[in-house]
């Protein structure tokens, strides 16, 4: 039995069938590590966020302590204990007068 002969015909095709299938793997290790850089990128913009953003919470907080002892005193709106900061004046003008979160748009 005789093998068939190889014809330039014959290897043109076979090395372009090679080619092909190189060019797709190629293709697919690109796209591959270009969607993990995304991914990446996308969660460190995340998380920087919500540090940013747990950063302006906390400042806010720390302005205006009312925020902050109000709901834990209150219980069906009486103060659990004499010993509870009552409202004054002051912390309802402040309250008025700075919005929550100035960075924020309405």
């Amino acid at each position: 039995m005789r093998l068939p002969r190889v014809t330039l015909l014959g290897a043109f095709v076979a090395a372009l069938a090679v080619m092909a299938v190189l060019l797709g793997a190629l293709a697919a290790v690109v796209l591959e590590g270009s969607r993990r850089s995304i991914l990446t990128s996308a969660e460190k913009l995340r998380d920087a966020a919500a540090r940013r953003v747990e950063a302006q919470v906390r400042a806010q907080l720390a302005v205006v302590p009312l925020l902050q002892t109000r709901h834990v005193g209150l219980r069906n709106g009486h103060y659990l204990s004499s010993s509870w900061p009552q409202p004054s004046r002051l912390h309802t003008r402040t309250l008025i007068r700075s919005p929550p979160f100035p960075s924020l748009k309405r």
